[in-house]
């Protein structure tokens, strides 16, 4: 595969997750992804990530219940929240991490991609 086309393959795969990175780490992300091989790269087309707009939406109706932070890897404060919502305290939590969930799974996309990336 010659330079040109592993160019576009590289910009259409930005474009196509533009939605699950934040903003300021897609050079990072770009310039990370220019260092792979063509092998490494076609695994990490493969990779699957969070949709921040559905999470939104399970934060809302489970978030109480701490799924939202199950989901994001975060397990130990997923309990705590879902312990918290039995004594009736956990709404707080949950009303605050409406707002915080998109950055969340943005954050969550770019870490599970680097690591990805080192490990391969």
């Amino acid at each position: 595969m010659d330079y040109n086309d592993r160019e576009k393959r590289i910009q259409r795969f930005l474009v196509e997750n533009k939605k699950y990175f934040p903003p300021a780490r897609m050079t990072d992300i770009k310039v990370k992804l220019q260092s792979l091989t063509n092998e490494q790269f076609e695994q990490v087309e493969w990779l699957e990530f969070r949709d921040p707009l559905t999470m939104t939406l399970i934060a809302f109706f489970l978030g109480e219940l701490g799924v939202d932070r199950f989901m994001l890897g975060d397990s130990k404060n997923g309990i705590f929240k879902l312990l918290l919502s039995l004594i009736c305290v956990g709404t707080i939590w949950w009303f605050i991490d409406l707002f915080s969930i998109q950055e969340r799974t943005t954050l969550y996309n770019h870490k599970m991609l680097m690591d990805t990336i080192s490990y391969l």
